[in-house]
């Protein structure tokens, strides 16, 4: 501790002193001086520690373990697909496959052909689902 914190826990010490022994209620000066020891060291410590942080610079690492696909469309309609799965519906995947009915006549890769020919309640991963939206704008 500095001198000047030495003097304001001091004058501290003293001021609680003598309104104490102003006011009739015969203080215990040896523990009051303990007390407002502790206390002071106790914020003493907590000023130094705050100013002697110093940002590390390191970033944080990412929340989730897996991999994030680069195509915003593919994150959406997986959200949208995983919603509609839990209410029942399979709205976009029927509008997918109507999408790949249309063009029925060209050449179909294998994934759009375990859209057509797979489960309507079966949700697919974001490989999945970024390679069927590749292949859908490719026909």
């Amino acid at each position: 501790m500095t001198v000047w914190r030495m003097l304001a826990a001091a004058s501290i010490w003293l001021v609680l002193s003598l309104s104490l022994w102003a006011t009739g209620s015969r203080p215990a000066v040896i523990v009051l001086a303990g007390v407002i020891a502790a206390g002071a060291s106790l914020v003493v410590s907590v000023i130094d520690v705050t100013r002697g942080i110093t940002d590390t610079g390191w970033s944080r690492p990412r929340s989730s373990g897996r991999p994030r696909d680069g195509d915003p469309r593919v994150t959406q309609l997986r959200h949208q697909m995983i919603g509609a799965r839990q209410f029942g519906s399979t709205e976009l995947r029927d509008r997918l496959v109507s999408l790949v009915d249309d063009r029925a006549d060209q050449a179909l890769t294998p994934t759009l052909r375990d859209l057509l020919t797979g489960s309507p309640r079966r949700l697919g991963s974001r490989r999945t689902l970024a390679q069927t939206i590749t292949d859908i704008e490719a026909l």
